[in-house]
């Protein structure tokens, strides 16, 4: 992945067995008990898993003071803009890193990657449309990349991607 301090990570999700705006609402929840919370990268079955790059990335934002990434809501069209300070990221998906800091719904699931979150506020997608989409790490040959190395003009051009996770500079 290229230079930490000049990219933006997007991680896509959806409420799909929550309430629409639980799963941002519930990580605001974890987060005021507990001044942080761990939020799962569940990606697609058809995604690759980028481990290594995820690994590295996250060697990174602990040599940092940690960074902002984005979570890019499908289903209202929302964005938001995270503090993150530690990914962790496996080569095979894991429960968290520590369920108490995890929403209760997510403790069952497994995930290739785990970011440590200290902050979620909504944004404008101006957050991230305007910047180049510099990678696609999880992007898969069933995926569409035609994005890539492209101008986020709308939140719809990462949405129609397929995939679930984005560098963006």
């Amino acid at each position: 992945m290229n230079e930490i301090h000049d990219s933006l990570i997007v991680l896509r999700f959806r409420d799909i067995e929550l309430p629409s705006g639980e799963t941002i609402a519930r990580h605001k929840t974890t987060i005021a008990e507990h001044g942080f919370c761990w939020w799962g990268w569940i990606f697609r079955e058809y995604e690759r898993n980028p481990h290594a790059e995820l690994g590295r990335l996250g060697q990174a934002f602990a040599q940092s003071e940690g960074l902002s990434i984005a979570l890019l809501d499908t289903g209202r069209s929302m964005v938001y803009r995270a503090a993150c300070r530690e990914i962790r990221g496996t080569s095979t998906p894991q429960r968290s890193p520590d369920p108490a800091a995890t929403p209760a719904y997510y403790n069952d699931r497994r995930a290739p990657a785990w970011f440590n979150l200290t902050d979620i506020v909504e944004v404008a997608p101006s957050f991230v449309v305007g910047r180049i989409c510099r990678e696609m790490p999880s992007a898969s040959d069933d995926c569409f990349v035609d994005l890539l190395g492209q101008v986020v003009r709308h939140i719809k051009d990462l949405r129609r991607q397929e995939v679930t996770l984005w560098v963006l500079g």
